[in-house]
């Protein structure tokens, strides 16, 4: 057999063509080599890199074309509709777009309530300073993540030291000093008398 034919399959039928030179017996390994899965998109070569980009800029070009005939499939099943139809279609998106955002809005402030009491917040002052505009403007993701809670989170222990302060007696108390000996009413009274 000749060293330029190999035994590997034809390109395009999903498997690898034996390379020129190469001494193996087109068997596949039996498990994945150590330089295809360590080193990634590297070790792919300008030419693998190339078909990838490809491949990437192909896949970002079908997803458009599919958005682009969803809308035009909606456009043309809305003028289909009679009034009514698109009347009940128009609430069903309303509905859907008030629950989704009275959802977004608990899970805001659930997400922001633990997030500010694993800061160290004074447990007092949580539900006050969950109504910061700083927090209710923050976005939720399909994901449930709060984006930029950290950075909220970190403007607010700068601008507002004392909020994240333990919390104490604020009635003019003893202030943590060990209570004395108490009087009895017999001790004051001889106390006056004597004065």
């Amino acid at each position: 057999m000749d060293e330029q034919s190999g035994t590997g399959a034809t390109p395009g039928s999903g498997a690898t063509p034996e390379q020129p030179g190469s001494t193996s017996t087109g068997a596949m390994p039996a498990g994945p080599t150590a330089t295809s899965t360590a080193t990634g998109e590297a070790a792919l070569g300008e030419s693998g890199q190339k078909v990838l980009r490809e491949a990437r800029q192909a896949r970002r070009e079908a997803e458009d074309r599919a958005r682009a005939a969803e809308e035009e499939r909606d456009a043309l099943r809305a003028a289909s509709q009679s009034d009514v139809e698109r009347a009940i279609a128009k609430a069903r998106r309303d509905g859907a777009a008030e629950v989704t955002s009275k959802f977004q809005s608990q899970l805001r402030t659930a997400g922001v309530k633990a997030g500010l009491v694993a800061a160290g917040i004074n447990p007092e002052l949580v539900d006050l300073v969950t109504r910061d505009d700083a927090f209710a403007n923050l976005d939720v993701d399909d994901d449930g993540a709060i984006s930029g809670l950290d950075a909220a989170i970190a403007t607010l222990r700068k601008s507002r030291p004392s909020a994240f302060a333990k919390s104490g007696d604020f009635g003019g108390g003893n202030r943590g000093a060990t209570p004395e000996t108490p009087v009895s009413m017999n001790d004051l009274l001889r106390a006056a008398a004597k004065n």
